[in-house]
């Protein structure tokens, strides 16, 4: 087991890419964070949104297969 604590990589260890260090201060991180949660957010409401549409879709092609509505009567409901 002394072997394996030895691999254990420290929390702000800077990651090797190429020739840099990669090491994010933390405000990098808390805005990374922050705008994960916002575009994750901005996703679901897309979805809920193509969800709303489809319904949306469902009820124009259900009136569509109706009869067809006679512009006179309903001119005069509404007048009543």
């Amino acid at each position: 087991m002394a072997g394996y604590a030895s691999c254990i990589v420290p929390a702000f260890y800077p990651m090797r890419i190429g020739p840099w260090d990669f090491t994010p201060g933390l405000w990098a991180t808390l805005a990374t964070i922050v705008l994960m949660a916002v575009l994750m957010r901005l996703g679901f409401w897309q979805l809920a949104r193509a969800d709303e549409k489809a319904r949306l879709y469902a009820e124009f092609m259900q009136r569509t297969q109706g009869a067809p509505v006679d512009l006179n009567t309903a001119a005069d409901r509404a007048d009543a």
